[in-house]
């Protein structure tokens, strides 16, 4: 029997504000659209497992109830999100401060001054000559995320539902999706939507992409519920 895995990327979180790992309340509304719209499309449901991340577990937990199951929930640090943070405050010390990270980005003037300097934050720490600088190193990030890949997709069969965040599930599909460098992964994890399925088959012949990033169910809601950061 095949194993279905599904992996649901957490609802919208509390981009700019003191604690980003906080659902907002759209995140929260998306976690219910999503649950209410894969209900009865899993088939059994051999395992529920999030990362540790609060936007990660409050997401599972509001699913799982708009989707009508009662089940235990494991939880598996190593589909937690990269530091992001981390990688931020070593590019730019002075980003430590949410103050003056959102003040420099103000002072640019751009719209997409964000993501720019992320990119610039990212570029640095999948770099590779700066390794020694960093907790979690990019390879090491792969790795985790590879290796709890391997323990679901090697199980008994059956559907298992994964909470987990845009990185790791970038991270999982990148051998499907021909992005195996960094700059792939994460074109396609910015791409994700919060609160969307993407969803890996294992069998005998090998793990396989069914759908990546699909989101339909908060299209056709309306009301603002797609978003992606």
């Amino acid at each position: 029997m095949a194993t279905t895995l599904f992996l649901v990327r957490h609802g919208q979180a509390s981009f700019g504000a003191a604690d980003y790992d906080v659902l907002s309340e759209t995140g929260r509304r998306q976690a219910r659209v999503a649950g209410e719209a894969l209900r009865g499309r899993t088939g059994p449901v051999r395992s529920v497992v999030t990362g540790a991340m609060r936007r990660q577990r409050d997401t599972a937990s509001t699913f799982l109830e708009a989707m009508g199951l009662d089940a235990p929930v494991a939880e598996d640090a190593a589909w937690n999100e990269f530091d992001h943070e981390e990688v931020l405050r070593i590019f730019e010390p002075r980003w430590a401060d949410h103050t003056a990270l959102h003040r420099d980005l103000v002072a640019t003037g751009r719209p997409d001054a964000f993501e720019r300097a992320f990119l610039a934050a990212v570029a640095r720490w999948t770099g590779g000559a700066h390794d020694a600088d960093y907790r979690e190193t990019w390879p090491g990030f792969l790795a985790r995320v590879d290796t709890a890949l391997e323990r679901l997709a090697g199980g008994p069969g059956g559907s298992v539902l994964v909470f987990t965040s845009g990185g790791p599930i970038s991270a999982a599909c990148r051998a499907h999706l021909a992005a195996r460098d960094a700059s792939g992964v994460f074109a396609n994890a910015f791409r994700l939507a919060n609160a969307s399925v993407t969803t890996l088959e294992a069998g005998v012949d090998g793990l396989h992409l069914r759908a990546f990033n699909d989101h339909a169910h908060l299209t056709r809601i309306g009301g603002g519920l797609v978003t992606f950061r």
